[in-house]
């Protein structure tokens, strides 16, 4: 499958290598305490590159869908490719956004205990968010990074993909549940978050979606997703 090439593509690019220059996806990361609900730990504390050969390439497919929030632009649609080099304390993660249209390769990631693609999730949710809003990027990552700490549920599930069944999880969360500042999100106030993890997989991480519930005709609608490409 090939993503196709899409203006809103290279702005994208900068706006991830921006957080990253900045240090802003560090804020992200949640450190693991003893005692931790083991969703977090699933998402922030596990190597979920571990089993990922040096020099392996994956594939996932971006995509981005909104009706109602001119701010956003239009739809969205890219492949990410993440390749992995070295072992060891020589380990890196090279990450290329729009692979298939004007390349833009991030920083490389080194000491990242997960898959790098979960933090780029994240920046261009929370990108997103604050542009179709207008609000602070910096209240709405403390908000999300809240939610994923205390409120983050895990659901066991078995996936069908071809001819395999991997055991996978759901986790899911709603950072922004009974936020003080709700009616300013909007719509947005709805979104959920959704992670489908399988160690069976390449990077462990299958899928990762933002969404809101469909409301009213006229209402905003989004989805953000990033989901790997079993095919390549």
């Amino acid at each position: 499958m090939r993503a196709t090439r899409h203006p809103a593509a290279g702005r994208l690019g900068h706006v991830i290598q921006r957080a990253i220059a900045a240090g802003l996806l560090s804020l992200l990361m949640l450190i693991p305490q003893p005692g931790m609900a083991e969703p977090v730990d699933l998402l922030f504390d596990t190597r979920h590159l571990e089993a990922v050969p040096p020099g392996t390439a994956l594939s996932y497919l971006h995509r981005r869908a909104a009706t109602g929030a001119p701010r956003l632009g239009p739809d969205l649609e890219q492949r990410i490719l993440l390749e992995t080099f070295g072992e060891g304390e020589e380990a890196a993660v090279k990450v290329t956004m729009d692979a298939d249209g004007a390349p833009r390769q991030l920083e490389r990631f080194r000491g990242v205990p997960g898959n790098p693609i979960l933090m780029v999730f994240l920046e261009t949710t929370v990108s997103a968010i604050s542009r179709a809003t207008g609000g602070s990027p910096f209240y709405l990552r403390n908000r999300i990074r809240e939610g994923l700490r205390d409120g983050l549920t895990s659901t066991p599930m078995i996936l069908q993909i071809g001819a395999a069944r991997l055991p996978a999880r759901v986790l899911e969360v709603a950072p922004f549940r009974g936020d003080r500042n709700a009616d300013r999100l909007g719509s947005f106030a709805g979104l959920t978050l959704r992670f489908v993890i399988s160690e069976q997989a390449p990077g462990m991480l299958l899928s990762l979606r933002a969404s809101m519930p469909e409301g009213q005709e006229g209402t905003v609608s989004y989805e953000e997703e990033i989901a790997l490409l079993i095919d390549g």
